[in-house]
């Protein structure tokens, strides 16, 4: 029963973390097109880039959350080593795009 409901709280927080995904890509696409419509403000597509590079941020730390709840499902040392390899991946991922919108601003 216990198992269940981590299992589909996981589910649900890996969607949310897709949808983040898709939706700050469309988002991005959007702005950029707008900016090349209305090339009056030469920043925008910088502003853009800094938009879905915080977006993907968040979507990553809701990956990152849910990995971190599956290491309570993986019974073998073959998954936990699997799952930390992800984790820390999404880690510097999330890291080094947080560390460009702090030089950016």
């Amino acid at each position: 029963m216990m198992e269940t409901v981590l299992e589909l709280t996981i589910l649900a927080i890996e969607f949310v973390g897709a949808s983040f995904i898709v939706i700050s890509v469309a988002l991005g696409l959007i702005e950029i097109v707008r900016s090349a419509i209305r090339p009056s403000n030469q920043a925008a597509p910088s502003v853009a880039r800094l938009n879905l590079a915080q977006r993907l941020v968040l979507a990553l730390e809701f990956l990152i959350a849910a990995d971190i709840l599956k290491t309570i499902l993986t019974p073998t040392l073959e998954d936990m080593a699997l799952l930390g390899s992800i984790i820390a991946i999404r880690t510097v991922l999330s890291l080094s795009i947080a560390y460009e919108l702090r030089g950016c601003r």
